[in-house]
């Protein structure tokens, strides 16, 4: 969704809704309109927009073009039917998925010595909410929370280990088909990670359209096939679903949330503010 607003003095009602939700912007006892650039982030997920914000940190660096995977090594593999891919997104559906501190823990656990180089940049999205200016009685935070489900498809192992960290460093569960990387790869499914390894390779891409999935993180090059897979990607019915072909984009694989809260709203009755839902 794109945007809510919330009119509550309870400060848990509150956070438990927000908990609940998936829209791009909150706002908590004010108005809805009037986003103001570098306060309020604005843009939503699903059907109203994949980021990242228009008027956002992130949002700029979008702009500048950026080192591509250089495409796929031809190798030899079997192809993965969608079929073994959407049974691989049912087994993770009742995965947990570590918190934000044990994820980056975990990861550098499995890999040793094994770092992808964007390891670094990788990290700094665990960060937590990031506070924006804004005026006095006003609180305002963007916040970065998992998309969902990944597909991460490449047969070059450089571009599929870290393709698979990004995703699960944001707390996504991933499914990664690939035809080499394999051995980083089941270190990582072995370690509590929300993954699942596929050996092959994706070659019909109409296929993908219908599997339930929140973003494609591919290493085709930019010709044909990556066309095709936008096609099937933009023919599908429901929320969009992003097309990630950057190497180094942590980003990409995150929705940013903005929580714009009146802090001058909790007047009157001092004892709301510690009441309990019924």
């Amino acid at each position: 969704g794109l945007t809510i607003v919330l009119h509550s003095r309870i400060d848990r009602r509150v956070q438990r809704i927000l908990y609940r939700i998936n829209v791009g912007n909150v706002y908590v006892n004010r108005y809805q309109v009037g986003a103001v650039v570098g306060s309020q982030p604005f843009g939503g997920h699903g059907l109203s927009g994949t980021g990242p914000k228009a008027g956002g940190p992130h949002y700029l660096s979008r702009l500048f073009i950026r080192p591509r995977n250089p495409g796929e090594v031809d190798l030899p593999g079997r192809s993965v039917a969608s079929g073994e891919i959407k049974d691989a997104i049912e087994h993770l559906a009742s995965e947990p998925v570590p918190v934000p501190a044990e994820r980056m823990e975990l990861i550098r656990a499995s890999l040793r010595e094994g770092f992808p180089a964007n390891m670094p940049a990788t990290a700094a999205i665990d960060a937590g909410a990031l506070d924006l200016p804004g005026p006095t009685g006003e609180s305002n935070q963007l916040e970065l929370r998992p998309k969902g489900t990944i597909l991460c498809r490449g047969r070059d192992a450089g571009a599929i280990l870290a393709q698979a960290v990004q995703a699960l460093a944001a707390g996504n569960r991933v499914v990664a088909v690939s035809g080499t990387g394999l051995q980083a790869l089941e270190r990582l499914s072995g370690s509590g990670l929300p993954i699942r390894v596929l050996e092959g390779s994706v070659e019909c891409h109409a296929s993908l359209g219908a599997l339930p999935i929140d973003a494609i993180a591919t290493a085709a090059k930019p010709d044909d096939s990556r066309l095709e897979l936008r096609k099937a990607l933009a023919a599908r019915d429901g929320p969009i679903v992003p097309l990630v072909t950057e190497l180094n984009d942590p980003i990409a694989f995150c929705n940013e949330r903005s929580i714009c809260i009146d802090t001058t709203a909790s007047g009157g009755n001092a004892a709301l503010l510690a009441e309990s839902d019924p």
